[in-house]
Protein backbone atom coordinates (compact mmCIF):
# COMPACT_ATOMS: atom_id res chain seq x y z
CA UNK A 1 0.00 0.00 0.00
CA UNK A 2 2.71 2.50 0.83
CA UNK A 3 3.81 1.99 -2.69
CA UNK A 4 0.53 2.45 -4.11
CA UNK A 5 0.52 6.09 -2.01
CA UNK A 6 3.59 6.79 -3.68
CA UNK A 7 2.52 5.84 -7.52
CA UNK A 8 -0.57 7.99 -7.05
CA UNK A 9 1.92 11.34 -5.85
CA UNK A 10 3.73 10.86 -8.78
CA UNK A 11 0.89 10.69 -11.32
CA UNK A 12 -0.02 13.97 -10.28
CA UNK A 13 2.45 16.50 -9.70
CA UNK A 14 3.88 18.79 -8.25
CA UNK A 15 2.57 17.36 -4.71
CA UNK A 16 0.15 14.59 -5.39
CA UNK A 17 -1.16 13.66 -1.79
CA UNK A 18 -4.35 15.59 -2.35
CA UNK A 19 -5.39 12.70 -4.52
CA UNK A 20 -6.64 9.77 -2.54
CA UNK A 21 -5.18 6.39 -3.41
CA UNK A 22 -8.21 4.59 -4.28
CA UNK A 23 -9.41 2.98 -7.12
CA UNK A 24 -5.54 2.36 -8.46
CA UNK A 25 -4.59 -0.93 -9.41
CA UNK A 26 -2.08 -2.54 -7.14
CA UNK A 27 0.60 -3.15 -9.51
CA UNK A 28 1.96 -7.04 -8.50
CA UNK A 29 -0.53 -7.98 -6.98
CA UNK A 30 -2.73 -10.74 -8.82
CA UNK A 31 -5.64 -12.09 -5.93
CA UNK A 32 -6.06 -11.94 -2.54
CA UNK A 33 -6.04 -14.59 0.03
CA UNK A 34 -9.59 -13.79 1.09
CA UNK A 35 -12.04 -13.11 -1.85
CA UNK A 36 -14.84 -10.38 -0.58
CA UNK A 37 -18.00 -10.33 -1.86
CA UNK A 38 -19.37 -7.06 -2.54
CA UNK A 39 -21.79 -6.89 0.23
CA UNK A 40 -18.74 -7.63 2.53
CA UNK A 41 -16.27 -4.83 1.11
CA UNK A 42 -18.99 -2.45 1.92
CA UNK A 43 -19.44 -3.50 5.38
CA UNK A 44 -15.73 -3.21 5.84
CA UNK A 45 -15.93 0.13 4.05
CA UNK A 46 -18.49 1.30 6.60
CA UNK A 47 -16.34 0.47 9.59
CA UNK A 48 -13.71 3.10 7.83
CA UNK A 49 -11.88 0.02 6.75
CA UNK A 50 -10.59 0.17 3.01
CA UNK A 51 -11.03 -3.85 1.67
CA UNK A 52 -8.71 -4.51 -1.76
CA UNK A 53 -11.33 -6.03 -3.83
CA UNK A 54 -10.91 -7.81 -7.47
CA UNK A 55 -12.21 -5.79 -9.98
CA UNK A 56 -12.60 -7.55 -13.20
CA UNK A 57 -10.59 -6.52 -15.91
CA UNK A 58 -8.15 -4.10 -13.89
CA UNK A 59 -7.01 -6.15 -11.21
CA UNK A 60 -6.63 -5.51 -7.07
CA UNK A 61 -7.97 -2.30 -6.09
CA UNK A 62 -8.33 -0.46 -2.72
CA UNK A 63 -11.76 0.16 -2.16
CA UNK A 64 -11.62 3.67 -0.91
CA UNK A 65 -9.28 5.92 0.76
CA UNK A 66 -10.82 6.38 4.74
CA UNK A 67 -8.61 6.60 7.94
CA UNK A 68 -9.96 5.39 11.32
CA UNK A 69 -11.15 8.69 12.19
CA UNK A 70 -14.64 10.21 13.40
CA UNK A 71 -14.16 13.34 12.85
CA UNK A 72 -15.81 13.48 9.63
CA UNK A 73 -13.24 16.14 8.38
CA UNK A 74 -10.63 13.86 8.40
CA UNK A 75 -12.44 10.71 7.23
CA UNK A 76 -10.75 10.69 3.93
CA UNK A 77 -6.47 9.83 3.89
CA UNK A 78 -6.39 12.65 1.74
CA UNK A 79 -7.65 15.61 3.80
CA UNK A 80 -5.55 14.22 6.76
CA UNK A 81 -2.74 14.13 4.63
CA UNK A 82 -2.65 17.76 3.56
CA UNK A 83 -3.44 19.25 6.99
CA UNK A 84 -0.40 16.68 8.51
CA UNK A 85 1.91 18.37 5.41
CA UNK A 86 0.64 22.03 6.22
CA UNK A 87 1.09 21.60 10.33
CA UNK A 88 4.38 19.99 9.75
CA UNK A 89 5.55 22.85 7.27
CA UNK A 90 4.28 25.94 9.44
CA UNK A 91 5.79 24.28 12.77
CA UNK A 92 9.02 24.30 10.60
CA UNK A 93 8.55 27.86 8.79
CA UNK A 94 7.98 29.31 12.57
CA UNK A 95 10.67 27.45 14.93
CA UNK A 96 12.71 30.83 14.27
CA UNK A 97 9.68 32.99 15.91
CA UNK A 98 10.91 31.66 19.99
CA UNK A 99 13.92 33.11 19.91
CA UNK A 100 12.35 36.36 18.97
CA UNK A 101 10.78 39.15 21.25
CA UNK A 102 7.23 38.52 21.69
CA UNK A 103 5.28 40.95 20.80
CA UNK A 104 2.60 42.85 18.26
CA UNK A 105 5.63 42.98 15.84
CA UNK A 106 6.77 39.96 15.92
CA UNK A 107 3.05 38.74 15.33
CA UNK A 108 2.60 40.51 12.05
CA UNK A 109 5.47 38.52 10.62
CA UNK A 110 4.03 35.13 11.59
CA UNK A 111 1.03 35.58 10.41
CA UNK A 112 2.51 37.06 7.67
CA UNK A 113 4.70 34.44 6.86
CA UNK A 114 2.19 31.76 7.66
CA UNK A 115 -0.20 33.35 5.16
CA UNK A 116 3.16 33.23 2.23
CA UNK A 117 3.06 29.56 2.57
CA UNK A 118 -0.48 29.13 3.00
CA UNK A 119 -0.40 30.81 -0.74
CA UNK A 120 2.22 27.92 -1.80
CA UNK A 121 -0.64 25.76 -0.96
CA UNK A 122 -3.67 27.10 -2.53
CA UNK A 123 -1.13 27.83 -6.01
CA UNK A 124 -0.65 23.92 -5.83
CA UNK A 125 -4.39 22.98 -5.48
CA UNK A 126 -4.10 21.97 -1.93
CA UNK A 127 -6.38 24.28 -0.68
CA UNK A 128 -10.29 25.74 -1.81
CA UNK A 129 -12.36 28.69 -1.14
CA UNK A 130 -14.35 28.60 2.31
CA UNK A 131 -17.89 29.50 1.70
CA UNK A 132 -17.24 32.71 2.69
CA UNK A 133 -14.97 33.15 -0.57
CA UNK A 134 -11.71 33.26 1.41
CA UNK A 135 -8.76 30.97 0.67
CA UNK A 136 -7.73 30.94 4.44
CA UNK A 137 -7.60 33.14 7.24
CA UNK A 138 -4.71 33.86 9.58
CA UNK A 139 -5.01 35.56 12.91
CA UNK A 140 -2.72 36.56 15.37
CA UNK A 141 -2.75 39.54 17.46
CA UNK A 142 -3.45 40.85 20.60
CA UNK A 143 -6.79 38.95 20.94
CA UNK A 144 -5.15 35.59 21.33
CA UNK A 145 -2.19 36.51 23.00
CA UNK A 146 -2.87 37.90 25.88
CA UNK A 147 -0.59 39.20 28.58
CA UNK A 148 -0.57 36.10 30.47
CA UNK A 149 0.21 33.98 26.94
CA UNK A 150 3.01 36.65 26.25
CA UNK A 151 4.98 36.52 29.98
CA UNK A 152 4.74 32.20 29.65
CA UNK A 153 6.83 33.05 26.29
CA UNK A 154 3.87 31.62 24.20
CA UNK A 155 2.94 32.84 20.56
CA UNK A 156 -1.04 31.71 19.40
CA UNK A 157 -2.00 31.96 15.92
CA UNK A 158 -5.15 31.10 14.51
CA UNK A 159 -5.43 29.24 10.99
CA UNK A 160 -8.72 28.53 8.79
CA UNK A 161 -8.58 26.81 5.86
CA UNK A 162 -10.04 24.41 3.77
CA UNK A 163 -8.15 21.34 2.09
CA UNK A 164 -9.60 20.34 -1.21
CA UNK A 165 -12.31 17.74 -0.30
CA UNK A 166 -13.72 18.85 2.52
CA UNK A 167 -16.75 20.47 2.94
CA UNK A 168 -15.85 22.25 5.86
CA UNK A 169 -13.36 24.88 7.28
CA UNK A 170 -10.46 23.56 9.86
CA UNK A 171 -9.46 25.66 12.67
CA UNK A 172 -6.28 25.21 13.76
CA UNK A 173 -4.53 26.82 16.76
CA UNK A 174 -1.33 26.92 16.49
CA UNK A 175 0.87 27.37 19.38
CA UNK A 176 4.49 28.57 19.36
CA UNK A 177 6.95 28.25 22.62
CA UNK A 178 6.44 27.92 25.83
CA UNK A 179 8.76 28.37 28.88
Amino acid sequence: MAGLYVSVEKMHPPIGIQWPPANVPVRGCTHSSIELTHHEAKELAQGHVNPIVLVPGQGMMPMGARTLSKDPIFQQINSRRIMNMIIEQINRDTQWAVFEVNNPHLWTIVARDIGSRLEEFWNLGLLELSQEGEKYFVFCNETNNPRHLLDAGYINVEIRLQPVGTTEQILIDFTLGGG
